[in-house]
């Protein structure tokens, strides 16, 4: 809950009033995907997968601030996925490794179908607010 609080409820709003949303979100997503990094890096193509796939994450959660100018949906958002992801073990077998590119790892975040969700929520949440009275300025993706 602090990422939300210091990526979508500090930086994120200082960005956009000086770069615009868009600039802003690719900016703090970017940011808020490196963050996850701090550790030592073994092997490069282990974690780019994982670096993408949490870009998306930043930009979904960047874009549930950008249209209701409120931290309740990107907090709800994070912890709805971090439930998914620390939950999935109990339900689901491993993934074998040469079908991580398509399913994912372990972080739920890297693969194919994770960045297809992810495509597929942005534009659910874009066409659920231009329609309502909440979103009803123009705001492109």
């Amino acid at each position: 809950m602090s990422k939300n609080f210091f990526f979508r409820g500090y930086l994120l709003q200082s960005f956009v009033s000086e770069w615009g949303e868009k600039k802003a979100a690719i900016i703090t997503s970017l940011f808020f995907s490196l963050t996850h990094f701090i550790r030592p890096i073994t092997d490069l193509f282990v974690l780019l997968p994982e670096m993408i796939g949490l870009f998306f994450v930043g930009y979904a959660l960047s874009y549930a601030w950008i249209y209701t100018r409120s931290l309740y949906l990107p907090i709800g958002i994070h912890a709805g996925w971090v439930y998914v992801v620390k939950m999935q073990k109990m339900f689901v077998d491993p993934i074998p490794h040469d079908l991580h590119w398509f399913f994912g790892g372990d972080r739920l975040v890297t693969g194919a179908v994770a960045w297809m969700f992810m495509f597929l929520f942005l534009f659910g949440l874009k066409r659920v607010f231009e329609n309502s009275p909440i979103g009803s300025k123009s705001i492109h993706l």
